[in-house]
């Protein structure tokens, strides 16, 4: 919170009103920015930009993108290294290894599209690769090969370099002010409905499963998981929230 107060009294609206700046360098920033082809920021609101941001086809595919990728938010996965066989506590340690890779995929991610012309897609492309190949692991490695179901379970989080890439897409590839803000503040809000709705969809599930089978029993629970059964047929299982 304290951050986005400093960005709202002291970042500037556009090159051409930075205060640090001198003004012969605030003519050479706004020369670059107009090499986007996309314009700096106008304070004028135009209805027909907002129309033309809901019919645009590539706002919806990353809205509906970002939803569902909200939707699966990451911490549901903690509960997969406890079903390793870690402690809580172990398990908040090693998940830190997951952090750390999701910030050295990003950093990769971030000097791949800077140094290479248009490989934003395709580094977002190899990034949700190894994501979807670590999710598989994790799903269907043998439970005993804990440690390589561990290192799928930290690189399922290059998918963030995915999730990065797409809000650049939008400022990058919207012209017209109010086009670009509506685009990117529905899509932003996207991400933040899948982040809501996802422990909603599984405290759902967990309700369903307790009208139908009743309270769960936990020393049953712990049986099925040892007999290696998936939590379909486990009736005892509840989805950790």
């Amino acid at each position: 919170m304290a951050w986005s107060f400093i960005i709202l009294f002291f970042l500037p609206d556009s090159p051409a009103s930075a205060r640090f700046l001198k003004p012969e360098m605030r003519v050479l920033a706004v020369q670059r920015v107009a090499a986007n082809q996309l314009g700096i920021k106008n304070k004028k609101f135009k209805t027909e930009q907002v129309w033309v941001a809901g019919a645009n086809f590539s706002s919806v595919i990353m809205y509906a993108f970002l939803l569902l990728f909200g939707s699966v938010n990451l911490r549901a996965l903690d509960s997969s290294s406890k079903d390793m066989g870690f402690s809580t506590t172990k398990t908040t340690v090693l998940k830190s290894v997951g952090d750390i890779t999701q910030i050295v995929a990003l950093v990769v991610g971030g000097i791949i599209t800077l140094n290479f012309k248009n490989t934003r897609l395709l580094a977002s492309t190899g990034a949700n690769i190894i994501c979807v190949v670590s999710a598989a692991c994790m799903a269907y490695l043998p439970r005993h090969l804990v440690w390589q179901r561990l290192v799928s379970f930290w690189l399922v989080n290059c998918q963030s370099v995915g999730f990065a890439a797409s809000l650049v897409m939008v400022s990058s590839n919207m012209g017209g002010y109010t086009h670009r803000t509506i685009a990117s503040a529905v899509i932003f809000t996207a991400y933040c409905f899948g982040n809501v709705a996802g422990p909603f969809v599984m405290f759902t599930i967990n309700k369903r499963r307790d009208t139908k089978y009743g309270e769960p029993d936990v020393a049953a629970a712990k049986e099925a998981g040892m007999q290696d059964k998936t939590e379909y047929e486990n009736k005892d299982f509840r989805y950790v929230l």
